[in-house]
């Protein structure tokens, strides 16, 4: 059981490279949304630089995150405790809204329906 445990640790320690500006593709563009389950925040990345560009609230332990064909809007669980669905304006980097599930605990799994102006989830 150590032996396996180590292993683990040896394969966690080398998947988890840190990577410099230097590392980053020329030309990449867009943003990375991380949603950070112990922190109850979203940070959003701008994948040309690297850098942080805005980190906003979510309700409690954000799980699972869906976004729009065109980028502009994500929409991430809440399912720690948040029973709530936290709606991003990516292009704004701000909060739109957030939808009480308070009938719907733990919300998980998330989909856009077609035409992406509707979500389904799981509870």
């Amino acid at each position: 059981m150590k032996k396996l445990f180590l292993v683990m640790i040896l394969g966690l320690t080398m998947i988890t490279t840190v990577y410099s500006q230097e590392d980053i593709p020329d030309g990449l563009q867009g943003t990375l949304i991380v949603l950070n389950k112990q922190g109850h925040d979203a940070s959003f990345i701008d994948l040309g630089s690297g850098e942080i560009i805005a980190t906003l609230p979510t309700g409690r332990g954000p799980h699972e995150l869906v976004v729009t064909d065109d980028g502009k809007w994500a929409i991430g669980t809440d399912y720690s405790g948040g029973n709530s669905l936290t709606v991003f304006d990516v292009e704004n980097l701000s909060v739109a809204r957030t939808i009480d599930l308070s009938d719907y605990p733990r919300p998980h799994g998330i989909l856009f329906m077609p035409g992406q102006q509707e979500v389904i989830i799981s509870s």
